[in-house]
């Protein structure tokens, strides 16, 4: 027996050194993560090549670099692995490194790219406003320094491991995690809770009304009712378990080392995360929806953190074969978009199912998550919030079901979007629906693809009451003079707002809700980390539309990278603008970006030179896709645009032609106050500029006084002394809301090439919304002296922008997006513009009387006009 093991083991020991010499005879593949610091032994060979050979050679070996840096061990790579990544158009260290470095482990000797010298914004802390306790809680200094980490690199793969655990790291690596936390069956206390009682009652009176049936037959309808109860319970209930979610993970692990080259999280959060959940308190992930994925990302990171996995709600157009199982397997439970029953009336029975279910799991202990914004994005911009389970999570702690929860704002960003059928839906065609077949051909087109990196930030997680007693303390939905806002006597028990599936009992509580979720979207929005394909897209439609050399746009790029940075945005990668630029390409492919050599006149040392020029794919459906990546970019530039826009509607020449004239244009700065908030009033469906505890007025003054600071505007009334006049300005803004006089406080516009090329990108980034929001006031003609259905009268508002689009007479092609157009009818029914009714579950849409005049309808389309470029 001893000579057998003896055997094994110099069979192992032969596996090692023919590993360890195939290693030798490639170039590791790109590692894909975030930089943190490089192991000791990298350091001296780095600096013993940097001696030897100069800086210059160094970065000559790192210029196509990787955009991404080792945090931790990479595994030996299998063979199709190396065939897959060998393909990506990031080379890596340059064969001299390699050799340098051989004995080292693989994961020593990788270059550590850095964006910028300093170290990076931590992102995701509460409101300093209205969570100032809760920003104390969980975090300190510490947590702030730490590192982001690569969670498909596990430390199962280190070399110091056997050649068994690093064979399978990903089975030894969840093996090691696993845990055994409790996950409670919740079904019989919802079934026999008074809630549910009440609606199988209620139900089956309302039955007995409307179909005039005998008092007699009434038990059997109590019967019945009571049977779909646990027909819906049963569809709907997640059979979540540790053994299962095990399992799931491995699978997962599988799936997303062959999909992506990172899921990247920020190790303080995870940190803070793993505090939090020592509170005995239940966790509340609410997460901005970008893909199908991201219902299993938040539950991967957290299991592989050995955090409690949450329930997951999730639409029940995924409850198909096989997927649903899985899903319902990693906590998901399945609720239906629209709670009607079957007769079209309010369901109440599955509402108070839905309700009562979501009570007794966060009784029991239960972590939950849901996505606030309801479906998932389509335009890469935040969608504004549904207030559906957020309300039923105020109520269950407003009757004292839970002492309190901890809210945790979530933002995953893509590197390139997983969901293409969007594309379609943006273009007016309708939804289709999941099924199998679907799923698996997404499968097989999306595992022979490189999807690049994956960011997930979470949110500082911050306390319910707290946030709820910052809203009462404003005066903004009271609801109440107790601690919890109401007592649990006068909760009442009862959802039937047509805005909402599970809206609130009173209209205060609705505000309350509101103002909630709007906070929640705003943190989640301003937290998520900016990829590099979002920022090549902003870059060409918004500065280089027309195409640019390669090298401007690297610039650019330069230039855009340090502002953003500025603003305290962080980044889902690691590199120089070149190496952003050139991966972003890679990602992104010659379906959305041209890319076109032309060789210049006058050659450099005798060699023809080539000019390499950039051109973004403007036309349709390629645009719709590039404005998706662009979008995620806009929260950081939002009041930029707006108020550069607010400048272009004062301002009647072209300031192009008046670039570097004596001339000085004058705008009133209460002119210019009043424009923006126009605009913001304008686009209010689109973004959501400020949470309720800021103020939109001084908002805009901060802009203003920016924009003086960059020298886009200037003071008319030039004081010798900067410090006073920069203090006059600062006392100025603070007395704003007293009733001051701004009319001897006019600002003109520099003309200087710098300050009009930067007004002038800050004037496009709106520039395609504007103009869809103008499109639409166009056709609203079409409305009059005439009812019409909603649906005939956005199908005919996009075949009209189409035609447009195809005579050359619009700007901007992704102005035809479907989001955009449903959101300026929401603004003109919000201005009582139009009017609708409802019609054999037909919704119609008709001119208000005072608006049924063409002469009138002119001028809201002047309103619209002037902000358009």
């Amino acid at each position: 027996m001893v000579d057998f093991i003896q055997n094994i083991q110099s069979v192992y020991n032969k596996l090692e050194t023919k590993t360890q010499e195939s290693l030798k005879c490639v170039s590791p593949p790109p590692v894909v993560g975030i930089s943190t610091s490089p192991k000791p032994e990298a350091v001296d060979v780095i600096e013993k090549q940097i001696k030897k050979n100069g800086i210059n050679s160094m970065r000559q070996h790192w210029s196509h670099g990787a955009v991404s840096a080792a945090p931790a061990p990479t595994r030996t790579p299998n063979s199709s692995q190396l065939r897959w990544r060998q393909q990506d158009n990031f080379k890596y260290a340059s064969s001299n490194l390699t050799k340098a470095a051989s004995s080292l482990a693989s994961f020593k000797c990788e270059p550590t790219l850095h964006a910028a010298s300093g170290k990076r914004p931590y992102v995701g802390l509460c409101c300093e406003k209205c969570l100032s306790s809760s920003r104390n809680s969980f975090v300190d200094d510490v947590v702030r320094t730490f590192g982001l980490n690569n969670l498909l690199l596990v430390p199962t793969m280190n070399q110091n491991n056997g050649f068994i655990i690093r064979k399978f790291h990903y089975l030894a690596h969840v093996f090691n995690c696993r845990t055994f936390y409790k996950y409670p069956d919740v079904s019989d206390d919802v079934l026999l809770s008074a809630r549910v009682l009440d609606a199988v009652e209620k139900a089956a009176s309302q039955e007995t009304e409307d179909e005039k049936i005998s008092p007699e037959i009434y038990p059997m309808l109590l019967q019945k009712h009571m049977k779909r109860a646990r027909i819906i319970l049963t569809t709907m209930k997640s059979r979540v378990s540790s053994n299962l979610l095990s399992f799931i993970q491995w699978m997962v692990f599988k799936f997303l080392s062959r999909l992506l080259r990172s899921v990247q999280v920020h190790k303080g959060q995870l940190e803070i995360l793993k505090r939090a959940s020592k509170a005995s308190l239940p966790l509340i992930f609410i997460p901005l929806h970008r893909s199908h994925l991201d219902y299993i990302l938040v539950t991967f990171i957290l299991v592989n953190n050995k955090i409690k996995a949450p329930l997951v709600a999730a639409g029940d157009n995924l409850r198909i074969p096989i997927i649903g199982r899985l899903l319902r397997g990693l906590g998901a439970f399945f609720i239906k978009r629209k709670m009607t029953s079957p007769s079209g009336q309010n369901d109440h029975v599955y509402k108070a199912i839905l309700h009562t279910y979501v009570e007794n799991s966060l009784r029991a202990g239960h972590n939950l998550e849901f996505f606030i914004e309801g479906g998932r994005s389509r335009t890469g911009k935040s969608c504004i919030p549904k207030a559906g389970l957020l309300s039923v999570i105020v109520a269950t702690y407003m009757d004292g079901s839970i002492p309190d929860a901890l809210i945790v704002p979530v933002a995953i960003n893509y590197e390139k979007i997983m969901d293409g059928n969007f594309l379609s839906e943006q273009l007016g065609n309708p939804k289709q629906m999941e099924s199998l077949s679907s799923v698996f051909r997404a499968f097989w087109r999306v595992i022979n693809s490189n999807f690049g990196h994956v960011r997930v930030d979470f949110a500082q997680p911050f306390s319910l009451t707290e946030l709820m007693q910052s809203i009462q303390s404003k005066g903004l939905g009271v609801v109440g003079n107790t601690m919890r806002l109401l007592s649990p006597d006068s909760c009442v028990n009862k959802y039937d707002c047509q805005s909402s599936s599970m809206s609130s009992d009173t209209e205060n509580r609705m505000h309350l809700v509101k103002f909630m979720a709007e906070h929640v979207t705003y943190d989640a929005t301003h937290c998520m980390s900016i990829m590099t394909t979002n920022l090549l897209s902003f870059l060409l439609l918004n500065k280089f539309r027309q195409g640019g050399t390669k090298q401007q746009i690297i610039h650019a790029m330069t230039w855009l990278l340090e502002e953003i940075r500025l603003r305290g945005r962080d980044f889902g990668f690691d590199g120089d603008a070149r190496q952003v630029v050139e991966h972003a390409i890679s990602i992104m492919g010659p379906k959305l970006i041209e890319e076109h050599k032309v060789p210049m006149e006058t050659p450099v040392e005798d060699v023809k030179a080539q000019i390499v020029v950039l051109k973004p794919v403007t036309d349709l459906p390629y645009v719709i896709e590039l404005a998706y990546y662009s979008n995620v970019v806009l929260s950081a530039f939002l009041m930029d645009g707006v108020l550069a826009a607010a400048v272009h509607a004062l301002v009647e020449e072209d300031l192009q032609s008046l670039r570097d004239c004596d001339s000085k244009l004058v705008i009133s700065r209460e002119k210019l106050h009043a424009k923006a908030k126009l605009l913001c009033d304008i686009l209010q469906y689109d973004f959501i500029f400020t949470p309720f505890c800021s103020d939109l007025d001084r908002d805009i003054i901060t802009k203003i006084e920016k924009f003086i600071s960059d020298e886009i505007l200037s003071p008319v009334e030039q004081c010798d002394n900067s410090h006073k006049q920069w203090a006059r300005r600062f006392v100025s803004s603070l007395d704003w809301d007293e009733g001051r006089s701004d009319d001897d406080e006019d600002e003109f516009i520099n003309l200087t090439d710098d300050a009009l090329e930067k007004l002038e990108f800050y004037t496009k980034i709106l520039s395609p919304i504007i103009e869809s929001y103008w499109l639409f006031a166009c056709n609203i003609s079409l409305l009059l002296q005439v009812q019409m259905e909603e649906k005939e009268f956005l199908k005919r508002t996009r075949l009209s922008i189409s035609n447009k689009i195809a005579a050359g007479l619009v700007l901007h092609a992704e102005s035809l997006s479907a989001d955009a157009l449903q959101n300026a009818a929401k603004l003109f029914e919000n201005w009582k513009v139009i009017e609708s009714c409802v019609h054999d579950n037909v919704k119609l849409v008709y001119l208000s009387e005072y608006y049924d005049d063409e002469e009138r309808l002119v001028e809201i389309i002047e309103i619209i006009e002037e902000f358009k470029q």
